[in-house]
């Protein structure tokens, strides 16, 4: 069975004598080789003659199943490192686990052709025939578990820039697990190269290593990437986050009312308030202080709005878009964070690709950090939400009176109530279902007039629960409401064809609609004055969302305005703010302080007065969430698709 001497590695598809394997595996295995498990492993090859490409296939497979398995124990501590999340049960653990195989699998198979490539070039480039088996396998090990440790070193520091407070044991951690990755790679690659290469000179010109050496240096390699794991996981997000630092409401503190419309142009605004159609809007333009935020970068409206309420950049407050990728057959979410290189890829585009996901959306429960509701509500502030976005699922064990995005919308196909989910206490459910109001739909309707009259019904019935709060027994000092009209309205009633008729029905029924939330603005004041005579009103408006080709966005045109008692005379001047300001100024009128891990600045004090405060170190990470069912998710999509998100 020998073969020529001549330069290069002749092909050889010639399939062996029966048993020529096993003889070669313990030839190898009497020379000192292939003594530990995973050598054993990788080379044990099926019974009966192979030819050469199907060792190189079977090998290369295996190889990808230690590089799957290796590649979830990564992604587990790399996600209990950062914070991120897998919230899958025990079940969704182990099909996870599967899809990791499935997809390293053929990665192992590309190993394996790979190492047929470096043994032809090898033995082609230096101009003798392939007689130096080991040599050969440990610079093929070499190289591979190189290339690991950069990849993964790579990755360690792209994951590091989101850990907060990350010492000197986690970047040891994660050196020992970088370090005996790459070993444990280069190991599976030396075994199977040297296999590999043996079967196809089918000779012995190895050199004698001493035997059982393997399996010592094995058990060592076990015992690092033991000790490496365990240090990521117990220098983890409890230690790595800082905890809550207590603190104290100012007494002065204020009474604030947020009130986010979606869609609302400043400029048509104005020229409606010129010609007198819109009072109530007149009124808080020349009482308040106007404020138009700075122009940033496009983002999509759900990234837009967390970071407003949130005070913090979509790379610490983790919703990028309105939806995630989620493997079919896996009941909850898995959030791949965009520096997990090769997670990111694989979770992103391959899986879709090949139709084993599908897109699910982002819920409250991937926030990262705390809103303004619930900060509040750790400090003792009676606080309520009313169809905020990214509030769904509410955390039930907040005392904050909480009515999601989706409360709404499930009402009108739930008998008149949301899911439990959705609203807390269920009292608020109940009050939805009393005083909401659902919109006559007939099957007749075009999907277009179906939109308009759902967003005219979600805004009404955001602006009545609002009130009944305010005007009830017990009316929270701090209120957030949102309403989604006009921009599903834009989105409904864009215009395609360029028509003159159609621009100016679009036209009327944005005009109609704009003098609609007018009067809800006037009753959602009146409601705060006689609650909190002196409350602070601050109104955000959003531009429409524009088509892009990576989906709907929010450009520039974004504006506040602040308006109550105790505003300074020089704070009527315009001027502008960062979006990210407004966060840290709600809660120091609120009597909170604002944390050092917030990178908005205050301007509390320009506009009313309030003093400066000390920031405290960190308001802590949020409150775990259940996941949303199945059902809600579809809810989450429908309403998406509705507001012109999708």
């Amino acid at each position: 069975m020998a073969e020529s001497e001549g330069r290069g590695a002749p092909h050889d598809a010639r399939e062996e004598r029966p048993g020529e394997g096993l003889a070669l595996r313990e030839r190898l295995r009497e020379l000192g080789y292939l003594q530990d498990p995973l050598a054993r492993f990788l080379s044990q090859s099926a019974q009966g003659p192979q030819s050469l490409t199907r060792s190189y296939v079977e090998v290369g497979a295996k190889v990808g199943v230690v590089l799957g398995l290796l590649f979830f124990a990564l992604l587990a501590a790399g996600f209990a490192a950062a914070g991120r999340f897998v919230l899958l049960d025990t079940r969704d653990l182990l099909l996870f686990h599967a899809y990791l195989l499935l997809l390293a699998l053929p990665l192992g198979v590309l190993i394996g052709l790979l190492l047929a490539a470096f043994f032809a070039l090898y033995a082609r480039f230096s101009r003798r025939a392939l007689t130096k088996v080991a040599l050969a396998a440990r610079k093929c090990a070499v190289i591979v578990a190189l290339g690991t440790l950069g990849y993964l070193l790579l990755a360690w520091l792209r994951l590091r820039e989101n850990l907060v407070g990350a010492g000197w044991y986690t970047d040891l951690a994660a050196a020992a697990v970088c370090a005996g990755s790459a070993w444990l790679v280069g190991r599976a690659t030396f075994a199977a190269a040297l296999y590999l290469g043996a079967r196809r000179r089918r000779r012995d010109p190895l050199e004698i290593e001493p035997p059982k050496r393997g399996l010592y240096s094995l058990l060592a390699l076990l015992v690092l990437l033991a000790f490496g794991f365990a240090a990521l996981l117990l220098a983890g997000r409890p230690q790595d986050r800082l905890p809550r630092e207590d603190f104290a409401v100012d007494r002065d503190a204020r009474s604030v009312l947020l009130l986010g419309i979606d869609g609302l142009e400043l400029e048509a605004v104005q020229a409606l308030v010129r010609e007198g159609a819109l009072p109530h809007f007149d009124a808080l333009l020349r009482e308040g202080a106007l404020c138009r935020l700075a122009e940033e970068a496009p983002k999509h409206p759900l990234r837009w709005w967390t970071g407003l309420s949130t005070g913090f950049r979509a790379d610490r407050h983790g919703i990028a878009g309105p939806t995630h990728e989620r493997p079919r057959g896996i009941a909850g979410s898995i959030f791949v964070p965009d520096d997990a290189i090769g997670f990111a890829e694989v979770l992103d585009h391959v899986l879709p690709l090949v139709e084993l996901s599908s897109a699910a959306p982002f819920s409250a429960g991937l926030l990262l950090e705390k809103s303004m509701l619930e900060i509040a509500s750790d400090a003792s502030v009676s606080a309520a939400t009313v169809n905020w976005w990214m509030t769904h699922p509410v955390n039930a064990a907040l005392p904050a009176q909480q009515l999601s995005e989706l409360a709404i919308w499930q009402s009108w196909s739930r008998a008149g109530e949301p899911a439990a989910n959705a609203a807390t206490p269920g009292a608020l459910g109940a009050l939805l279902a009393r005083i909401g109001e659902r919109p006559e739909l007939p099957a007749k309707l075009s999907a277009r007039e179906r939109a308009v009259r759902s967003a005219r019904a979600l805004d009404r019935s955001a602006a009545a629960v609002g009130a009944a709060l305010l005007d009830g027994p017990s009316p929270p000092r701090y209120l957030q409401v949102a309403f989604f009209g006009p921009n599903a309205l834009h989105d409904a009633l864009r215009v395609e064809d360029g028509s003159l008729v159609a621009e100016r029905e679009r036209v009327a029924a944005l005009i109609a609609h704009y003098a609609e939330l007018d009067g809800l603005l006037g009753r959602l004041r009146a409601a705060l004055l006689r609650a909190h005579p002196e409350a602070v009103l601050c109104v955000v408006g959003a531009p429409p969302t524009l088509g892009t080709p990576e989906g709907p966005r929010i450009g520039a045109g974004g504006w506040c305005v602040f308006a109550g008692t105790g505003l300074a005379e020089e704070a009527r001047r315009p001027r502008e703010l960062a979006r990210l300001d407004l966060a840290p100024t709600l809660l120091r009128l609120l009597g909170c302080p604002v944390s050092e891990e917030m990178p908005g600045q205050p301007v509390a004090e320009l506009l009313f007065g309030v003093p400066a405060r000390e920031r405290i170190s960190s308001f802590g990470p949020p409150a775990l969430r259940p996941l949303p069912t199945v059902e809600e998710d579809r809810d989450a999509l429908e309403l998406m698709r509705a507001l012109g998100y999708l």
